[in-house]
């Protein structure tokens, strides 16, 4: 997986990995999604939670909490840093 930054490739990685080896509750909070490696990695691992949880004939309880600091970050994804 190439990224510009690869702690943070490592990071959703391990991430990935957590979240299909769950076996009651996710709780998974961000302030941003956006279409990208490091989103679809999340979503791939939901995906293949919810079969695995399925095939063991249970239910894993997924939470995603969802934040915006204001309503302009709905259609602004980036912030100007100086």
């Amino acid at each position: 997986m190439s990224h510009r930054f690869p702690a943070i490739a490592l990071i959703h990685a391990l991430k990935s990995n957590l979240i299909v080896r769950a076996k009651h509750e996710i709780v998974l909070a961000t302030n941003f999604w956006k279409e990208s490696r490091a989103s679809q990695l999340i979503t791939d691992a939901l995906r293949e939670l919810s079969k695995r949880a399925g095939q063991r004939g249970q239910n894993v309880v997924v939470k995603i909490l969802f934040d915006r600091g204001s309503v302009k970050q709905v259609w602004s994804h980036t912030t100007n840093h100086k």
